[in-house]
């Protein structure tokens, strides 16, 4: 099979300073439900049966119902008054309003994937990273640790999650490679000769470390 790739730099930052690669949707705390209204603080009985204008033909209660629609009500007011991180980062496009602005994000182009990072000079792998928004992102990690103080304790349970590179000084790429050729035999799905082309998205470090990454699971 004859393949041909091009490349091509979509994003490019300078980066001094240990990192941290992940899906930004991993660093974004959890919002504090402590305060959301409890359908069990609206309604009068545990169970609709139990309310007195139940009528047992129809299955409906109108006092349950009115309670119901009370709570629907107060819940969505809620959430409109109380948004998420995730919500307030722009879904990982706007960190710069969680206090984070060193960072570089891009759609990962396959979805949800897991991919490693290698060292350039000697392949060694240094770390694990995946996605559950189909994003990447490159922090630094000193900005990161201010909003979320417990990141690295989550990526030490998780490592397979998000990588760590110590101390990086140099310029981090988003780079897209296409990805061309034909296929060289014919099966149930194409014919020998037929083109296929594909887009990959890697993740390339140039400085006191040298890096890439490459898809290693799905």
């Amino acid at each position: 099979m004859v393949v041909t790739e091009k490349e091509e730099v979509v994003k490019k930052k300078h980066f001094k300073g240990t990192i941290l690669i992940t899906d930004p949707c991993y660093i974004c705390k959890e919002v504090d439900i402590s305060t959301k209204p409890e359908l069990e603080d609206f309604q009068s009985y545990s169970k609709v049966t139990d309310y007195p204008d139940f009528n047992p033909e129809t299955g409906i209660s109108q006092q349950f119902n009115d309670e119901y629609w009370k709570w629907e009500e107060a819940h969505q007011m809620w959430y409109n008054t109380h948004p998420s991180d995730w919500v307030l980062s722009g879904y990982g496009s706007k960190m710069g309003n969680l206090g984070i602005t060193t960072y570089m994000t891009h759609d990962t182009l396959y979805g949800d994937w897991g991919c490693t990072v290698f060292e350039t000079e000697t392949k060694r792998p240094l770390g694990e990273f995946c996605a559950d928004a189909g994003l990447v992102s490159v922090f630094l990690l000193d900005e990161v640790l201010k909003y979320n103080p417990e990141i690295l304790d989550w990526a030490a349970e998780h490592p397979w999650c998000a990588t760590v590179i110590p101390d990086f000084d140099g310029d981090v790429e988003f780079v897209i490679v296409h990805r061309e050729g034909t296929w060289d035999e014919t099966t149930d799905y194409w014919n020998k000769g037929d083109p296929w082309e594909d887009d990959i998205l890697i993740v390339r470090g140039t400085g006191n470390v040298n890096f890439f990454t490459t898809q290693t699971s799905l």
